[in-house]
């Protein structure tokens, strides 16, 4: 899995982090899935009751926020993939269930 730093300082917060890391895992699976026709299927499984609810259209944004244009991005990315036929979910898990993804964003 990949991991890293996406900045320091003031607005760096993890929404920011984890609406970013959502746009990287979709990209992901478009450079894999963009020349299907068929359409494929892919479950976006988190420990963020922001995003998941975010995407899941439970809960609005708000675009004076750090994490916007992260969200922006990654929402787009998320309709042109629903537009060509792919189907994305959105699953929220308990932090104690995504031991990896949290180990992962405690390294330096």
């Amino acid at each position: 899995m990949d991991h890293g730093i996406i900045g320091t300082g003031p607005g760096m917060t993890n929404n920011l982090a984890e609406f970013t890391a959502l746009w990287h895992g979709l990209m992901a699976f478009y450079l894999q899935v963009r020349d299907d026709p068929r359409g494929s299927m892919l479950i976006c499984v988190g420990d963020s009751r922001l995003v998941v609810n975010v995407m899941n259209n439970k809960w609005g944004t708000d675009p004076s926020k750090p994490y916007y244009p992260s969200y922006d991005s990654a929402n787009k990315l998320y309709h042109s993939l629903e537009k060509s036929g792919h189907l994305v979910g959105f699953k929220w898990i308990p932090r104690e269930q995504n031991q990896m993804a949290d180990d992962l964003s405690k390294i330096k």
